[in-house]
């Protein structure tokens, strides 16, 4: 929005900074497997098949889907259908709406693909990074493990989590993007990387609360790049 939307002279008449929370720009693994098959979601009683049909149009699952500034798009995998011999990655993701006929989840995919290229943009203004890490987190989603599962139809079954680094819900890799922002833009990019808080936890975090703090009482330090929590 800071990018393609407001003005420079708008942003620099108003905006002190720009800060950022647990900001997934580089897509979400997790949000793609919503949009995949059957999954258990966080509401008690709702099965993972009620849960799939419920949340799979849900518009910011698709902005959300894993890019090529957080994944490397060719080689990281982001499901995989051994019984299939199939590796899904960033960039071949949609095969998984075309080759099961769901054309309108194909056609949604599509139709924000370049406004989720977009969401790597620096804002081109003072900004204020936190991310969490150190926090085991879904980065990729595993179907019909066994050869033996080869005739059944793996979008209509639970995958299996397999996880990585991150904050619970977004991978670090995709966290890190703003590092990108550093020499993209003039001005000042100040990432604190916090270990231990969970996506949404941070919020409640002492150290977070101490930072944001400082910032919004102008005591913060100006020193770009990372610091560590």
């Amino acid at each position: 929005f800071l990018t393609s939307y407001v003005s420079e002279y708008w942003k620099q008449k108003y905006i002190e900074s720009f800060i950022s929370v647990s900001g997934p720009y580089g897509g979400v693994v997790e949000s793609f497997s919503y949009l995949l098959a059957p999954r258990k979601w966080i509401v008690p009683g709702v099965t993972p098949h009620e849960s799939f049909k419920s949340l799979k149009y849900v518009a910011p699952f698709y902005w959300l889907l894993p890019n090529k500034y957080g994944f490397d798009e060719d080689n990281d995998i982001i499901a995989e259908i051994p019984s299939l011999n199939i590796t899904i990655t960033p960039k071949n993701q949609s095969w998984v709406f075309e080759s099961t006929g769901r054309l309108d989840q194909l056609k949604a995919a599509n139709h924000v693909k370049d406004i989720r290229n977009q969401l790597h943009n620096p804002p081109h203004i003072k900004t204020h990074v936190f991310i969490c890490t150190g926090v085991p987190t879904i980065s990729k989603i595993l179907f019909n493990a066994s050869y033996e599962q080869y005739n059944i139809q793996w979008w209509n079954t639970e995958g299996v989590d397999i996880m990585s680094d991150g904050d619970n819900t977004v991978t670090a890799k995709s966290l890190r993007v703003p590092y990108q922002w550093i020499k993209a833009q003039e001005q000042p990019v100040i990432i604190r990387e916090l270990a231990g808080p969970d996506h949404s936890g941070i919020l409640n975090d002492k150290k977070f609360k101490f930072e944001l703090r400082s910032i919004l009482l102008g005591m913060e330090q100006d020193e770009e790049g990372e610091t560590e929590l």
